[in-house]
Order: C-alpha cells, then structure tokens, then sequence
C-alpha cells in the first residue's frame, strides 16, 4: 500500500505568503496615515494650550518685564516654531516658553503677521477683526485651523 504524504504545495505557500505580505503592505499604509494624522493633531492641540497659556499669563497681570510696563504677553509665528515673550513698553523683554518647534512635516502656514498679544486684565487680543485671527498648520496632506478672537477666545476649527 502507497502511503499518500499530507503537506503544502510550493504554489500554496507562495499564494499564502503573497496574500499575508499584500494585507500586511495595506494595514502598515494605514497605520502610517494614522500616525501623520496625530501628529498634526497634537501640534494643533499644542498649540491652542500655548494660547490659552499665554492669556492666562496676560489676564495674571504678573508684571515680568525687567522695565517698561506689562502690555500683555505676545506670541509671535514662524514657518516652523513660535515663541510667547512678555511685551513690555512696547518690546520684547523676556522670553516666557523657550522657540516651541514643531514637529517634523508641520508647518505654521497662516497666522498674524505681528503675532498675537494677549493684554492683562481683559484677556483680549489686539485683533481688529470681528471674525478673529486664523492660525493654520498644515502637514502630511492635511490642514488645521484654529481662530483666536478679539476677546481672547481659541477655537478649534474643524473641517
């Protein structure tokens, strides 16, 4: 009697393998996609807690000028990082949060040109406009929006 042998074919496994290795190829697209997504949505969400942060400081009235007086803490907007200063007399005095940098393939792509102070006592802003200031990070294909107020208000704007 012929003893019939249990097993896989080379063409079995190859087609196994090729299946595994094309979901494998798509789950990884994904997961990277997934993962630019956060980043911009922690640069986004960082930065609105560094606003909020910097109104704070403004609204504490804590004088931190080496001299002139307190005209609210200032943020002001590059490419690729922004910085809060305490404005005094109307300059710069002290550095409050050392250049925030981005992360990398995130970029400042709209903001106010001056930046934006914060002044003690209201929490407002020197934006003229009604409709506020848009500060738009982009990265990785994709573009979030944040509007700050003349009241000092942050919003988060979503698509």
């Amino acid at each position: 009697m012929i003893k019939k042998k249990s097993g896989f074919t080379l063409i079995e496994i190859l087609v196994v393998v090729s299946v595994m290795a094309i979901l494998f190829s798509l789950g990884l697209a994904q997961y990277m996609k997934f993962n630019r997504q956060q980043i911009l949505e922690q640069a986004i969400l960082e930065l609105k807690t560094d606003l909020t942060d910097a109104r704070s400081k403004a609204l504490s009235g804590k004088k931190e000028c080496t001299e002139g007086v307190f005209d609210g803490v200032l943020v002001d907007f590059s490419p690729g990082n922004y910085v809060l200063y305490s404005s005094c007399g109307g300059g710069l005095d002290l550095k409050l949060i050392s250049d925030t940098q981005l992360s990398s393939g995130v970029k400042i792509t709209e903001s106010p040109e001056d930046g934006i102070l914060f002044k003690p006592i209201t929490g407002g802003t020197d934006i003229q406009e009604e409709s506020g200031a848009t500060i738009t990070l982009s990265g990785y294909g994709t573009t979030k929006n944040l509007e700050v107020y003349p009241d000092g208000k942050i919003d988060l704007i979503s698509e």
